[in-house]
């Protein structure tokens, strides 16, 4: 759909000065006698409304979904509206410094705060880039099921996650955020060993395509498989003498940021979490100080 504010403005212009003339109504006016047409009313509330519904329709277009009568009712579009604002806010604002890859930011957790940034990143589609990276470029047809009076599905909950699930990556826009990803993971691994990666893409600048390559040779399952055995280790192996400097209080949360650690492993890999109780137990083996204090 080819309206935006700008043509609607133009079409409320041109209603608010028709032109042309119309007969009299005035029964007292001589026959044949005109007058200029009067202005057609298009409230300020109509127009809002009308765009509201515009983007509303091109929103559907990008996920994929066909117009019904359901999901055009004024309850979805005031929903759709007030996410769609929020969205393009955050375009407008200063964007977040890319994560860099650094002795305290391993590449393997560097994958997930890139990809957090890539959420809070919005492209010229007004798409957050995590579309570009997602890990199916196929969208699933048909749609999952609107929500009552929502534009959105209960599996994404919002129309950002929609969008980032089902925007198609054949829109001619796409090349302009598959390359911005690209530029983002340049300056991410510049002047590192990883930078090498993604050389191969520097030509087509296939910002997608890089961080593939990235994820797979440096954070694959068997990169994830190892994080967590190390941080498993840990919770089994290290323990507290209350010998030197390193107080229990560091020690406890070098515990809690181990298991932290394991539940990000855990969702690229399967493995059995402990449960909070087996925690505790580790931890109060792993004390082996008769005063603690």
């Amino acid at each position: 759909i080819d309206f935006d504010k700008s043509s609607l403005q133009q079409i409320a212009d041109n209603l608010r000065s028709p032109g042309g003339r119309i007969p009299n109504p005035d029964p007292n006016a001589a026959a044949g006698a005109t007058i200029p047409r009067p202005p057609f009313v298009f409230g300020a509330k109509s127009q809002q409304r009308l765009l509201a519904a515009c983007d509303i329709v091109r929103y559907y277009e990008t996920t994929g979904r066909p117009l019904t009568a359901a999901n055009m009712r004024w309850a979805a579009i005031r929903n759709f509206s007030d996410q769609w604002k929020a969205l393009k806010k955050r375009k407008d604002e200063d964007e977040p410094e890319v994560p860099k890859i650094t002795k305290a930011l391993p590449v393997i957790k560097w994958t997930e705060a890139f990809t957090d940034f890539l959420h809070r990143s919005v492209g010229v589609r007004n798409i957050p880039l995590a579309y570009v990276v997602r890990e199916d470029t196929n969208v699933p047809n048909p749609a999952p099921v609107l929500m009552n009076n929502m534009p959105h599905s209960q599996d994404h909950g919002s129309i950002e996650m929609e969008l980032i699930a089902r925007a198609l990556h054949t829109h001619p826009l796409y090349r302009d955020d598959n390359s911005r990803v690209y530029f983002k993971l340049e300056e991410a691994t510049r002047s590192t060993a990883y930078a090498a990666s993604i050389k191969p893409y520097q030509r087509t600048k296939n910002g997608r395509a890089a961080w593939l390559a990235l994820r797979r040779q440096y954070a694959g399952d068997d990169k994830w498989e190892a994080e967590i055995k190390r941080q498993d280790d840990l919770l089994h192996t290290r323990v507290w003498k209350g010998q030197n400097n390193f107080t229990l209080e560091r020690f406890i949360a070098q515990h809690r940021n181990a298991y932290v650690s394991m539940q990000a492993c855990a969702e690229h890999v399967e493995f059995q979490l402990p449960t909070e109780h087996t925690r505790v137990g580790y931890l109060l083996e792993a004390i082996q100080c008769s005063d603690a204090g």
